[in-house]
């Protein structure tokens, strides 16, 4: 919708609204105590958000669409009964659909500042790796590893 700034001039305004996430961030439950633990539960937990987060945002990058603030603070997870667990993406005010030239810049953003924010949350290179491997496992983008 357009509204006007405080100077008076025209601008464009947009807004998204969503339900309530009744679940912390992604950054919050990874960094969490009882995430911290290296038991087979909490390492399987800890690998089904990863893979969970890589088909969300694989399948925001095969849209077309970058968000530009990818950061696990902005993931948050619900279960389904057919994939077991869906990260929603939030933040979306910086989504871009740039064009074929400009693309892969915004491609390598997200994937660097997904990387940043697991190398935040003290995950492991094994965690780090398996991130790649799930985005890649039916990306049509070619494999950097």
């Amino acid at each position: 919708r357009w509204a006007r700034d405080a100077s008076g001039r025209p601008v464009r305004e947009s807004f998204f609204m969503s339900r309530a996430f009744e679940t912390p961030s992604g950054f919050t439950l990874m960094t969490s105590p009882q995430f911290q633990s290296q038991t087979p539960a909490v390492l399987e937990q800890r690998l089904r958000m990863i893979a969970a987060t890589a088909r969300s945002v694989r399948r925001l990058h095969a849209a077309g669409l970058f968000h530009q603030d990818l950061f696990w603070q902005h993931v948050f997870f619900e279960r389904d009964n057919e994939e077991g667990l869906i990260a929603r993406l939030i933040d979306l005010q910086r989504l871009a659909q740039p064009g074929p030239a400009k693309s892969w810049y915004y491609w390598w953003k997200d994937m660097e500042q997904i990387r940043f924010s697991m190398q935040r949350m003290r995950c492991s290179a094994a965690e780090v790796e398996f991130w790649y491997r799930q985005y890649f496992a039916e990306s049509g983008r070619a494999r950097l590893m």
